[in-house]
Formats: structure tokens, sequence, C-alpha cells
């Protein structure tokens, strides 16, 4: 049996691969944890997928919402946490695959070891992140409160690390041995569409030109900016007709219908849609930092036209403060990395200026 802890759509869809390439035999358990979106609706669309077994939701595991709220939830075992122990306490894993979610995996790596003590864990790749960071900075400063409260820390146990491309992480230390997942093929999707309630939605094909992925930048170092002002330009070249605006999951408030612009109407996961021929095939992605649209590369080997607007950003609106953000040095390093990667590198541009946008757009009209 194997545990692991989900916080996005894109790690459900992970996980899945990996256990299909590598634990085809085996069963996992899911601990949906919300820290991106409401993972209880996104797992509910895979629960039945053949791999995995059941569910578990980790949104009442921890409330601490201060220092002091998070030290109290690793010192008192709550009636939620109770509960959640005893329904897996009599299941033998022999595998905990997490992100560097903090501590909620030193949470329930240290728990599962005392009834699992051979317990291997595992990273994987949970976007573009794990190519950009170092993963191990944040838990320096927190090591010794685990020691002294008898957890273990995650990442002193660490094994490996699962990508899809694992030569490009810029930070991943040498000792740590990095698993390539593999490219995703019809055989994983089918056992993906077997399961799950996404099969059944109907892909709408996309009629606008260009697709916009949009970010939620609350409580971040780029919040300030505003993707209208970016929008606004692309649909004087284009006509707000050509345009598409995929939302993030975490975005609830919706400025941009009421703007004229149209908004994706597709339900399915977009790790489904570009699974599908011909469906972005035609289309121009188009991000200031969205993991979406690295995914048909990274995932499938696919190569649709990329549009990365976080130079042209840090250019154009020089004068925030977060604008160079958007091109600070590891995610400026990653995408021309990344652009590498590209047989057709001409689909694949980075512009630095409206006015270079501008030339792009026309040309790829």
């Amino acid at each position: 049996m194997i545990a692991i802890i989900v916080a996005s759509p894109l790690q459900v869809f992970n996980s899945i691969i990996i256990m299909n390439h590598f634990y085809p035999n085996e069963k996992a358990d899911l601990f949906i944890w919300n820290s991106l979106c409401d993972m209880r609706q996104v797992a509910d669309l895979y629960k039945g997928v053949e791999l995995i077994d059941s569910i578990y939701d980790m949104a009442q595991i921890f409330k601490g919402k201060t220092r002091i709220g998070s030290l109290w939830d690793h010192l008192v075992l709550s009636k939620e946490q109770k509960r959640l122990l005893d329904k897996v306490k009599s299941k033998n894993y022999t595998d905990m695959f997490t992100t560097w979610v903090g501590g909620i995996a030193t949470w329930l790596f240290t728990k599962l070891s005392k009834y699992n003590h051979k317990l291997k864990l595992h990273y994987y790749e949970e976007g573009i992140g794990v190519y950009l960071n170092r993963i191990y900075t944040d838990y320096n400063r927190i090591k010794v409160m685990y020691k002294l409260l008898k957890y273990k820390c995650e990442v002193d146990y660490l094994e490996d690390i699962y990508l899809y491309k694992t030569k490009l992480p810029l930070h991943l230390p040498e000792k740590l041995k990095k698993v390539e997942i593999g490219v995703v093929t019809e055989k994983d999707i089918q056992v993906l569409r077997r399961g799950t309630i996404s099969s059944e939605k109907i892909f709408i094909p996309y009629q606008a030109h260009c697709i916009y992925f949009e970010n939620n930048f609350r409580n971040t170092m780029f919040e300030g900016f505003n993707s209208l002002l970016v929008l606004e330009q692309i649909a004087n070249i284009l006509g707000k007709e050509n345009l598409c605006v995929r939302l993030h999951p975490k975005t609830t408030n919706d400025v941009y219908s009421i703007n004229g612009y149209m908004k994706d109407k597709n339900s399915m996961a977009w790790e489904d849609i570009i699974s599908l021929k011909g469906a972005i095939e035609n289309q121009i992605l188009i991000t200031t930092i969205s993991t979406s649209v690295y995914s048909p590369k990274l995932i499938y080997e696919k190569e649709p036209r990329i549009l990365i607007l976080g130079k042209l950003i840090s250019n154009e609106y020089s004068n925030y403060k977060w604008a160079a953000n958007f091109w600070e040095r590891n995610f400026a390093e990653f995408t021309l990395r990344f652009k590498d990667t590209y047989n057709k590198k001409e689909n694949f541009q980075i512009p630095e200026s409206f006015k270079e946008l501008e030339s792009i757009l026309k040309m790829w009209k």
C-alpha cells in the first residue's frame, strides 16, 4: 500500500501516473490537503481509478493558523487526528509520496512510521517549483523544533524525487536520487479515464486563438500585478474574440467575464484536455508564470506555441516593485533551459516588450 499527499489537481494526476508506472499492482491512499483549492471536489473526480483505495481529508488535521497554533497541532492529538490514525493504523504502507508541503508531511510521515517501521519516503513533482527552488532551505530553520517534539523531519529520510525531466532542476542536491517518471502514454490515460468522472465530461473545443492562463497572486511576491493590463494589450492586437482566459483553481473573483473576456468553459482537468489529440495544437498558450503551459511538454512531449510574459512584465512595468519578480534569476534560468528542450524552438517565445509581443502574435495569427 502506498500513501500519497496531494494538494492540487496536477499532483493527483502525477501521483496516479507514478503509481501506474512504478506500482501497477499496488493500491494507493490519497491524503488530500487544501492548500491550493478545494481538493475534496478534485479527489471525487478520481476516486474511481482502480489504483486508488481510499481518500482521506486532511483539512481538519491542522487547524493552527499561527506558529503557536501549529505547535499545538504537533503537541496535542486532536479528535480529528485520532480519527484519521484509527482508520489507517492497520494498513501496511511500504512507501509514502509527498511534495514539500511542510508540517503536514512531517506529521503524517512520523505517525505512519510508528505503524510501518520500514516506510520509505519519496518526493514527487508538484509543478515547476521543483525545478526552481531549493527544497531543503525552509526545513533547516524548523528541524530543531521537530526533533524536540520527537517528529521525523521528512527531508532527513528522503530517498529520492520523481520528476518528468531529471536534468532540468536548478538546485536539487547532487546526492539526491532523481527518478524519471516517464512520458505519459495513451495506456496511462486509459487508466485515468476508466475511473474518473472527468472522463464523462465533454471537451468544449477552443474557438479562441489564444488561451491566457491566469494566476492567483494573493499573498505572494507578485501581488499588485493586474492581468487585465496585459490582456488589454493582447486584445488590442487580436481582438477579445480571439482570447480565452483559463482561471487558476484558487481564483474566486472572476474579473475577466465582466470585462468582456471569454472564460474557459471546460470543467475537465487541464492534464486531461492536453492529452486529447487536436485540443491545443492550433492555440497559443500565454502566461506569466503558470505551470500549465509547461505541462504539454513535461507530461506528453507535445510542443504547442507558448508565450512567456515574465521578461516583458519585468521590462514594461519596471517602476513597480513586483515587476522584477516575474523574471527573477531562477525562473529566467529555468525558462531558458526549458526552451532548449523544445525541438521546434520557434514555438517557445519570450518577448521582452509589448512591441515584440505584437510582432510574434501577428506572425502566429
